[in-house]
C-alpha cells in the first residue's frame, strides 16, 4: 500500500520528488521471523508469497508496483527489504527527502548507510521524540508531496509510554499535530498506519482512532484489513489530503474489507 501510494504521489510532482516520514526504519533487509511456508498462512502471507512469485517471473506490461519493487530489490523471505528499500526501487533515490527513525543502534547504522544515496536522514531515536521539530516533522515551506508511514507492532487502547513498540490511543495528540503540519503545507499527501495481529476487540477501536485523526486534521480516511490468524486482523489506516488514492489499482487490490 505504501509503495503504491508513493508512486501515485510522485506522479503528481513535476520533478518526481517525495518527502518521507518513516517511523519504523528496520534494517535494509531482514528475514521473516516465521517462514512463509507455514501450514496455514494468513491472507497477508499468501499475498506476499504470490507477489514474490510474480516478481520471479519476466516483467509484464501491467504489473503492480510492489511486484516491480520486489524484483528490483531481489526480495525473498530470507532477505526482505524494508519500506525505504522498496521505495528506492520505484522512485529515483535522489528524489527522496525526509527522515526515518530506528531505535536499535545496530539497525540504525545499516539504515544510515542505506540512506546515503538519498536525501533522507536516519535518526537513532524513538519516533515519538521526532514528531515535534524532529526529522519526522513537516519542513517549513514544504514544496513536494509527502508520505507518512508507520509500522508499529499492534494497536492498543491502553495508555502507552515513550518506549512502547505499540501504537496507543495516547499517541493521538502527537500524531494529529504532526499531520496537521503536513496538511497545512497544502501539498498532497498520504499517511498510512499499519498495525498487526489485532484482536477483534481492538479492531473497532483502531477504526475510531483513525476517524478521530481524520476529523482533527481535515483528511479523508478509510480502513483496510487482511486476515492474520483466527479472528485477528492486520489493519491499515489510510489518510489522504489533496490526492485521490481510490483511483490507484494497487490500493484497491489491497483493500479486502472495512475494519
Amino acid at each position: 500500500i505504501a509503495v503504491a501510494a508513493a508512486k501515485r504521489l510522485v506522479d503528481m510532482d513535476c520533478e518526481g520528488r517525495l518527502h518521507l516520514a518513516l517511523t519504523h526504519g528496520m534494517e535494509p533487509y531482514e528475514p521473516f521471523e516465521i517462514p512463509l511456508q507455514e501450514k496455514k498462512p494468513g491472507l497477508t502471507r499468501r499475498n506476499i508469497k504470490r507477489a514474490l512469485k510474480e516478481a520471479a517471473k519476466r516483467p509484464s506490461g501491467n504489473e503492480r508496483a510492489i511486484v516491480y519493487a520486489y524484483r528490483k530489490t531481489g526480495a525473498t523471505e530470507k532477505c526482505y527489504p524494508n519500506s525505504l528499500e522498496l521505495l528506492k526501487a520505484v522512485i529515483d533515490p535522489e528524489k527522496l527527502y525526509g527522515g526515518v527513525t530506528e531505535i536499535c543502534p545496530a539497525k540504525h547504522k545499516q539504515l544510515a548507510d542505506a540512506c546515503r544515496d538519498t536525501k533522507v536522514k536516519a535518526c537513532c531515536a524513538s519516533w515519538r521524540g521526532e514528531l515535534h521539530a524532529g526529522i519526522l516533522s513537516c519542513p517549513v515551506n514544504l514544496q513536494m508531496p509527502w508520505l507518512f508511514s508507520m509500522d508499529p507492532m499492534t494497536y492498543s487502547d491502553d495508555e502507552g509510554d515513550e518506549c512502547s513498540n505499540r501504537l496507543h490511543r495516547s499517541d493521538f495528540v502527537q500524531l494529529s499535530n504532526v499531520l496537521k503540519e503536513y496538511v497545512s503545507s497544502g501539498q498532497p499527501g498520504v499517511a498510512v498506519l499499519f498495525v498487526y495481529n489485532v484482536r477483534k476487540s481492538g479492531q473497532e477501536q483502531f477504526r475510531q482512532f483513525i476517524e478521530r485523526i481524520a476529523h482533527c486534521t481535515g483528511m479523508s480516511a478509510c480502513c483496510c484489513w487482511l486476515t492474520h490468524r483466527g479472528g485477528n486482523r492486520n489493519l491499515a489506516g489510510l489518510l489522504r489530503f489533496n490526492v485521490e488514492i481510490g483511483a490507484c489499482v494497487d490500493l484497491l487490490e489491497a483493500k479486502t474489507g472495512t475494519a
